[in-house]
């Protein structure tokens, strides 16, 4: 019953007390081994603006043109990957940052390797290649950068947590400016490689209708007098050949609106709508956390061993 375990408990105190105590030691030793992490968060949103939106549809559909309302493209689904990817990484790792604990002076700049203290072996074949590649895995497998969406708002958490605040809180806001960066040179080229192949179809169905069109009116020129079945048959089918090549160029010519439309629409942006900001306590290690857990471990394996031997002696 629980009074007996009480007592074996009691009777081991000792252990116990040992057990737990060297627990709480080693929950301070690494407590205060594990280098301060300072956290910098923004919220952006991606939108559109909705009133640019309503005037570009209605202008479309003028030239008969139905946009409707899913035309953008929203990039939240693949933040994420771009933030992981090897040109979003070297760009931090090539750029140099300003500190604020390292030195009273933040005008002096470093890259991240220097910040922690990382040295290339250059006695090693391909030295460059794996020190860079130690960087990269260090980044992305540290945790120094997080991605974040609420699925019901859709508010993007973008989180850097390194361990200088001025350097997290100048990381942050890199990041965002070139995450927009990204996005508007991703989708202008977009549009414009759409709008120069809509453009190069036009013009090909113009020369063709313009061929057609000067074909018919030779042949009925030729052929004013002439009134015969085989007249009419072939009348029928250049006027036949006209009607095809317009039917197309208007087609196009709408392509081509639309395309010009999309270009000019207003590109989807991050929108900053709550500013990252220079943190002023550690974000980690959570120091007074970790040592609860390792007195708890302690106490645990204390109480483990203090039934073992328990269970030993009544065996024997």
């Amino acid at each position: 019953d629980l009074v007996a375990i009480l007592l074996q408990l009691i009777k081991y105190k000792k252990i116990l007390f040992l057990l737990t105590l060297s627990g709480g030691v080693l929950g301070v030793l690494l407590a205060l081994h594990i280098p301060p992490k300072y956290k910098s968060v923004s919220k952006i949103i991606y939108q559109t603006s909705s009133k640019s939106n309503s005037n570009m549809t209605a202008l479309a559909s003028l030239t008969g043109i139905n946009i409707g309302g899913n035309a953008g493209e929203d990039p939240s689904a693949y933040l994420d990957e771009v933030l992981k990817s090897g040109f979003f990484t070297d760009l931090l790792l090539k750029k140099k940052w300003r500190v604020s604990i390292l030195e009273l002076d933040t005008s002096n700049t470093y890259q991240l390797f220097e910040i922690w203290g990382m040295e290339p072996d250059t006695s090693i074949i391909n030295w460059q290649y794996k020190f860079d590649e130690a960087q990269r895995m260090k980044l992305l497998k540290g945790e120094y950068i997080r991605y974040n969406q609420n699925k019901k708002n859709g508010v993007i958490s973008l989180v850097t947590e390194f361990e200088d605040p001025l350097l997290s809180y100048n990381i942050n806001v890199f990041l965002f400016e070139h995450l927009n960066e990204f996005l508007v040179n991703k989708i202008n080229l977009k549009a414009k490689k759409n709008k120069e192949f809509v453009a190069d179809r036009l013009r090909e169905a113009e020369l063709k209708l313009t061929r057609s069109e000067n074909v018919l009116k030779n042949y009925l020129e030729k052929n004013r007098m002439r009134i015969t079945p085989e007249a009419t048959l072939e009348e029928s089918r250049l006027q036949r050949r006209v009607m095809i090549n317009q039917e197309v160029t208007t087609q196009l010519q709408k392509q081509f609106e639309m395309a010009k439309i999309e270009e000019a629409k207003d590109l989807p942006l991050l929108e900053l709508i709550d500013a990252p900001r220079l943190a002023i306590d550690k974000s980690k290690p959570q120091r007074k956390q970790i040592v609860l857990i390792a007195l708890t471990i302690g106490l645990f394996v204390g109480c483990t061993i203090a039934f073992l031997i328990e269970a030993i002696r009544t065996r024997v």
